[in-house]
């Protein structure tokens, strides 16, 4: 995909479950576009990944990067 820079799969344990969010960083929203479609608020889990969640939000989040700092 073009435009695609990184993604990180992040977890936590709450209570007896399980979550994950996964934060994808694209140069641009017609990349994601590229990636989600047209509608591209609406998520993308492969259909393996949804045998085993037990929820989904099936509407994504999408932010502008206004900074970004590495420990190198």
């Amino acid at each position: 995909m073009s435009g695609f820079k990184n993604i990180q799969l992040l977890r936590r344990e709450v209570g007896a479950e399980v979550e994950f969010i996964t934060i994808m960083l694209c140069d641009s929203l017609d990349a994601v576009r590229e990636f989600a479609g047209e509608d591209y608020q609406v998520v993308v889990v492969p259909e393996k990944a949804r045998k085993v969640l037990s929820r989904i939000d099936e509407r994504s989040q999408h932010y502008e990067v206004r900074a970004e700092e590495t420990g190198k």
